[in-house]
């Protein structure tokens, strides 16, 4: 099943995540958990449930370039390239970073921000550890609409350099939002920041703001830095400047496309762009089975992507008539 055929047969496509979403949140307490995307062929057909490896063990590091993790049942360390790991979860040994990460899952977010910022002080956290946890702080922040917080940890991070899922955490919204004042502000002081990383993050949210022309500005640029790791995500996030029926009557094919041209870890992001596009178009079915496909791919760790995803699903079965396929849902993602 190629990924234009998941979309056009919905009920395979949710029977096929389904239980994909069993298997990934079903993980053992004693164990570190990576998941990475297996290399294949360009020639090869995207086929999303295929492209997913789990291996259970001990993470020994984890950077920009490489993770290595002794896998249960081995002696020898495995070493997966920083550009394939899809995400990680952590058997955190630490009694605070563990309540940081249950306060992480459970979405309260200001305790999030708390828990892990203590956990990151304590020395008996190693540094991959600390950056995971200040991702946390990033995602509970953004969510928790302290984008100037978000900002500044992440341009931390990115500075000691992140591993390619960490841009998962980019504090940006990839559909149309109604920005507050303080989160306007903040971009603004941000647009013309030295670092290109600051200014996508600006142009993000002042994209659906009055400075909508120099969000197009900043993103186009980006957008046109073959050299740069932002550059999909810019073009990504100009798609939410699109008219909605004009994106899905001549871009969205394209937009799919590269979309499966990036690394599983990067692409819930743009595929809640896509979605948003195809519910703003008035076709709720298809935008249903889209928004499906962004809420597993964000869970279980990129929650700011993930609550916008089932905020979304909620709206779209009550206005069209799909509340079985929610409650299936619902009870996937254990929502009371």
């Amino acid at each position: 099943m190629v990924a234009s055929s998941i979309r056009t047969y919905g009920s395979i496509f949710l029977s096929v995540i389904f239980s994909f979403s069993i298997s990934a949140i079903s993980v053992s307490a004693e164990d570190d958990v990576v998941r990475w995307q297996k290399p294949m062929p360009a020639s090869e057909s995207v086929v999303f449930e295929q492209q997913i490896q789990t291996i259970h063990g001990k993470i020994l590091d984890l950077n920009a370039r490489r993770l290595q993790i002794i896998p249960r049942g081995s002696e020898q360390p495995m070493t997966i390239a920083g550009d394939q790991v899809v995400g990680v979860e952590v058997a955190w040994q630490n009694q605070t970073a563990r309540e940081a990460n249950q306060a992480f899952l459970e979405h309260r977010w200001r305790e999030t921000i708390t828990l892990a910022q203590t956990a990151v002080n304590n020395p008996d956290i190693v540094s991959w550890q600390q950056e995971l946890l200040s991702l946390h702080i990033v995602a509970a922040a953004t969510h928790y609409d302290r984008i100037d917080i978000a900002a500044k940890v992440f341009g931390l991070l990115e500075q000691r350099g992140l591993a390619d899922f960490g841009l998962a955490y980019l504090p940006v919204p990839w559909t149309t939002v109604n920005a507050s004042q303080s989160t306007l502000a903040t971009a603004k002081s941000l647009v013309d920041n030295e670092s290109e990383t600051m200014r996508f993050i600006a142009a993000a949210w002042l994209l659906d703001s009055a400075d909508r022309p120099i969000a197009l500005e900043k993103l186009k640029l980006l957008a046109a830095n073959s050299s740069s790791r932002l550059a999909p995500l810019a073009r990504a996030q100009l798609w939410r400047a699109e008219p909605p029926h004009e994106f899905v009557a001549n871009q969205i094919n394209d937009a799919q496309r590269a979309c499966d041209r990036m690394p599983l870890s990067l692409q819930a992001g743009p595929q809640a762009s896509i979605a948003d596009r195809v519910e703003r178009s008035g076709n709720l079915t298809q935008a249903f089975t889209r928004w499906t496909e962004v809420a597993i791919m964000s869970q279980p760790t990129q929650l700011v992507v993930f609550t916008t995803a089932i905020k979304h699903l909620e709206d779209i079965a009550k206005r069209n008539g799909q509340q079985v396929e929610w409650d299936q849902l619902r009870a996937i993602f254990s929502i009371q």
